[in-house]
């Protein structure tokens, strides 16, 4: 009983198993083996993951005699299982290199799970999240509203430039998102889940709101010199600005 089948060959853990290692054997010398999983290979290569019990077959006198094993083939349920590990890896790969913030959400707004630049952005860890609730760390009745308004409707939101103050950090001042809101549907058709994708533009923003102010100053400068002051086009001539004072000595209108 010690030599190994020349049909098949039964892998464990990613150990294949010698023959007295093997359940039937190990019930058969008084074992008792629940819920054992194990790969087995066939001769023409097929494999087959199969889940079994076994349990020793006792005389009178309490002397194991043998052994008696189920099993039920689970290579489907295990072929599922990778497939939706190798997926699982492959979002967290996705979420964690993507360069937006991204967190998805249940209905209630429950974080299920958020990509490390969401975290950051608050000082956070993702393993932070999980379970917490999205306005309660952050609350906004305007943004709650919002939210209510997507799984009410099963509409997606979206949003440019919208300044958002952290409740808990008030010394940062505003900061602006470009934030989207997109509500993923169950297979009643009601909205289960939700995903939050935010953009920090707030230096695009500030950038732009400096160009204005400077814009506005040069402006004013330019109108209220004491100087006549024009602006021309190259190479056609033609004047695209001019100033007050250089109205009153040409004899002009700005017109």
């Amino acid at each position: 009983e010690e030599e190994r089948p020349a049909h098949f060959r039964v892998v464990s853990q990613g150990k294949e198993l010698a023959p007295h290692e093997l359940p039937v054997q190990r019930a058969a010398r008084g074992e008792e083996i629940r819920n054992f999983e194990e790969m087995v290979e066939f001769a023409d290569g097929t494999r087959r993951w199969l889940l079994g019990n076994a349990t020793s077959l006792r005389d009178e006198g309490g002397r194991s005699q043998g052994a008696v094993a189920c099993f039920i083939d689970i290579t489907e349920r295990k072929r599922t299982e990778t497939e939706l590990r190798d997926a699982r890896h492959l979002l967290a790969a996705v979420l964690d290199n993507t360069p937006v913030a991204v967190a998805c959400l249940d209905r209630d707004f429950n974080f299920l799970v958020v990509n490390r630049n969401y975290a950051q952005a608050d000082g956070r860890e993702p393993e932070f999240y999980p379970g917490r609730n999205h306005f309660e760390l952050y609350p906004d009745d305007e943004n709650e509203a919002i939210f209510r308004r997507v799984v009410r409707t099963g509409e997606p939101y979206a949003v440019q430039a919208k300044p958002f103050v952290y409740a808990a950090h008030p010394e940062r001042g505003v900061s602006y998102w470009d934030w989207s809101l997109v509500p993923i549907r169950d297979e009643a058709g009601e909205v289960g889940q939700l995903v939050l994708t935010l953009a920090d533009v707030t230096q695009r923003v500030r950038a732009e709101q400096a160009l204005r102010e400077s814009e506005t100053e040069f402006r004013a400068m330019f109108e209220l010199a004491g100087v006549g002051m024009a602006q021309r086009d190259f190479p056609t001539g033609r004047f695209t600005r001019v100033n007050r004072k250089f109205c009153e000595i040409t004899g002009y209108s700005e017109e």
